[in-house]
Parts: C-alpha cells; structure tokens; sequence
C-alpha cells in the first residue's frame, strides 16, 4: 500500500480544533474525509498520517486507512480548485494540545528528505521513508501507550480489510454460498466470482485483476468470518464437503462458532475418521462428527441422547430441530408431520434439561 502525509493547520483549515475533539469522542463513528494532493495513485486501502502544522504544538496527531478510492468534491477553500477527497478510517487520534505527539522536530530528524512543516496536503512518501515513519510511529505509541487513557484513543482495525490496489499482494475473500458453490471477491479491485473449487474462483480473480491492471499480484485466500489460526482447516473442511456433496446436501449453518462450523461441515462430507486425523482435524471434531452419525436401530431420542455428550454436536442437533419445529416452512401437516414435531419436541425438552456448561 501507498503512504500519504495529510497536512492540518486549524488556523485556516475548514477543520477546526472542535471538531478534531468532538470526532475523539466519537472515532468508531467516524465520519471524517480529507483532500488529497496526489490523488493519481491514491487507493482505498493506503495508509495515512495527518501532521498538524502552523502554530502550536505541531506533528503527528492521527494515523489510519482511506476508507475509500478518490473522489471529486468541492474545494473546502471556497477557491474553486479541482479538489479530490478521500474518507478516513482513523486507528490513532491524540489530542495535539493535551498530550505528547510525535513532533516535526522528531519527523525532520529521522526524515531529514522530507518536509514536515506543511504544503500541499495528501503528499506520497516514498516507500523507503514510509517503513521508517511506521516502525518510528510504533515505537512512539508504545513509549506513550498512557496517552490513550485521556485525550487520546486507539480503534482496533483490522489490517487485513485494508488492502489496496497499489498492494502488491491481494486477498481474495471466500464464502460457502447456499447453493454449496464458492464465492469469492476482491475489495479494491472491486471483481468477484463463484465456482466449483477454491483454485477456479482463485484463478477467475486472478485474471480478473490482471484485466484490470496488467498485473499479477500475490495471492492470498482468506475465509469470511474465519480466524486466523482456522483459515487451513476450514478450507480442507470446505473441500471435503464439496468432493462428496449430494445434490440435497446445501449447507445451512446458522452457527458462529468456526469448529462447530467444520463439524457440520465434515458431517456433511462422510468423510471417515481417519481421512480426518489425516488431515489434521482434533479428536473433538472427530468424535462430534462420529456421534452425528445416526444409527439404523436408534430411536431419535437415543440418538440425541448418545450425541449431546459433545458440545459440537449438542449444538448441531439443537439447530436441526429449531428448523424441524417451524412449521410455516411446511405444506401441509399430516400424521407423519405430527409424528415428526412431536419427536423434536421431546428431544428439545431434553437439550433443554441439560445443564449447560460454564
């Protein structure tokens, strides 16, 4: 991503000090743009970091994200200047005239090739100089963390959304649709696709953004809503469902635990247990799935009898009969339909018996 310097002199800026400390009690609701200078490059995605300039206490007094590409608006000078705009998504905000800042005396001496008083706002900084700022601007927060406890705040951000087109690597993010094929998108690039198997929607995007840009970054595949220390194992999990889905066999997950997720999932495929230790999965994932395998003399009782002994499976189960028990979903009741919510019924008297672990 590209590294710009936003420049903030409140005495002539439209953005006055208020404002600066009305948007520190509100960052999450942050609603803040900013001109940008050298909008050619610019991407939703870039870093960001406004130095306050002018009189004062002057240097870095927030950091953060464009929320957003360019835009074209009305120049806030009232002198009728082609001006462009980007949204802010500030992580870093401190108050210059309340607590310690990384200052333009600071700035100019770890950066002597850059000036750090002011001029035209929304300035590229080269990349070189931009590793130097982050590693200084890291070390300065942690050498100040007390700053957040007043007249200061830190919005936790999610780096990974923030990719850009000037990024040489890209994330490609993937879902499991409802109809068990993959979608997949890319943010800054603005492409998406659906397929059979993670390597075609990876390689539809891939071209995609080669159409695009003449370009092939790096690529890097990211499941929605999927923590990082599970990404591998959800996507074998994926993978095993979709090599041994059925026609009637769609996902439909209204889970938001991630294991609880793979249990359904892997339950979904038939995949035996040792194909699943094969694979790396845990000796609770695998007991869960073996337990959601319903014997042939079972009773549907014994069945949810024997399965809520797992945690995984208890919720599984309980989310089966939820979607059994509503009844605006059928056509018709019948003696067999009776016979079915009475069944679910009694088996959802007992989850509900069972104390719940704390």
């Amino acid at each position: 991503m590209n590294t710009y310097i936003l420049f903030w002199n409140p005495a002539i800026s439209s953005y006055k000090l208020d404002d600066f400390q009305e948007k520190l009690r509100e960052l999450e609701y942050n609603d803040l743009n900013w001109s940008v200078w050298e909008h050619e490059k610019a991407s939703c995605g870039d870093r960001f970091y406004m130095v306050r300039c002018g009189e004062g206490k002057t240097g870095i007094c927030m950091s953060g994200y464009f929320a957003s590409d360019p835009y074209r608006g009305e120049d806030w000078s009232g002198k009728g200047k082609e001006t462009y705009y980007v949204d802010l998504d500030p992580d870093v905000m401190i108050h210059p005239d309340y607590r310690a800042i990384l200052t333009t005396e600071e700035l100019s001496r770890a950066i002597p090739d850059f000036d750090w008083t002011g001029g035209h706002s929304g300035r590229l900084l080269e990349a070189g100089f931009a590793e130097q700022l982050e590693e200084l601007w890291k070390k300065f927060l942690a050498a100040n963390e007390e700053i957040f406890a007043v007249r200061a705040i830190k919005d936790d951000i999610d780096q990974t959304y923030y990719t850009s087109k000037n990024d040489k690597k890209q994330i490609l993010y993937l879902s499991l649709s409802d109809d068990g094929r993959i979608q997949g998108f890319n943010e800054p690039f603005e492409v998406k696709t659906n397929g059979d198997d993670v390597e075609c929607v990876k390689n539809q995007l891939t071209e995609q953004i080669y159409q695009k840009t003449d370009k092939r970054p790096e690529i890097e595949i990211n499941w929605r809503y999927v923590e990082d220390e599970y990404q591998e194992l959800y996507g074998k999990a994926i993978k095993l469902f979709l090599d041994g889905k059925k026609e009637d066999k769609y996902p439909d997950m209204p889970f938001g635990n991630t294991e609880i997720m793979m249990v359904y999932l892997l339950w979904k495929s038939s995949a035996n247990p040792a194909l699943l230790k094969e694979q790396g999965f845990s000796e609770d994932i695998i007991k869960a799935v073996d337990l959601l395998e319903r014997k042939p003399d079972e009773t549907f009782l014994q069945y949810v009898e024997r399965a809520s002994d797992n945690e995984y499976a208890k919720d599984i189960i309980k989310a089966g009969i939820y979607n059994a028990l509503d009844i605006a979903s059928l056509n018709r009741i019948n003696d067999d339909t009776v016979k079915m919510l009475n069944e679910n019924l009694e088996a959802l008297h007992y989850l509900e018996s069972i104390p719940s672990e704390e």
